[in-house]
């Protein structure tokens, strides 16, 4: 187990959280992110960076990231529920 947990984590996730942090603390965020275009894990570790500088580097900004932020807040607020 990873040091960052769900209750280390700040709801809602704002995308400067580091990827690594992201991933720690909400495993399912992996095949979440993958499905939206965002695959944050290389060669088996975290991608090293903020969650905004790795949509950037997948063309995602602007409205875009706005909107998947706002989706990836609620899969994690519902998700943390269960």
């Amino acid at each position: 187990m990873g040091i960052y947990t769900e209750s280390t984590i700040n709801l809602p996730i704002t995308g400067k959280e580091s990827v690594e942090e992201l991933v720690d603390a909400f495993p399912k965020a992996v095949k979440w992110l993958s499905q939206k275009r965002v695959v944050c894990i290389v060669c088996g570790e975290p991608y090293w960076g903020s969650l905004e500088d790795l949509a950037e580097g997948k063309n995602i900004v602007g409205e875009e990231f706005k909107t998947l932020l706002s989706d990836f807040n609620a899969f994690l607020e519902s998700d943390s529920d269960e």
